[in-house]
């Protein structure tokens, strides 16, 4: 897009997960500075400036692609609690 100057969209935020004895881990975002805060029962985030920077989702607490869209907009953790389980 760059070559024909058109504008770049931004890369989308990195998702890894695991899995293992039948636990769900899904970490979403990019490493940030901070300390990882509980949100909610099973989501922990590291939350920089007011904006979620990375998402820890455990057993599927929180489905990964709104997660995704709201660490990428810089929402904060109010906002990701509000998306529906």
């Amino acid at each position: 897009l760059a070559m024909v100057g058109d504008p770049v969209p931004p890369p989308p935020a990195p998702w890894i997960f695991s899995e293992f004895a039948d636990a769900k881990l899904d970490v979403v975002g990019w490493e940030s500075e901070g300390e990882w805060q509980e949100l909610a029962a099973s989501v922990h985030a590291i939350v920089a400036d007011g904006a979620v920077r990375q998402v820890a989702i455990l057993d599927g607490a929180l489905p990964v692609e709104p997660v995704r869209r709201l660490v990428e907009s810089g929402a904060g953790p109010a906002e990701l609690l509000q998306v529906p389980r």
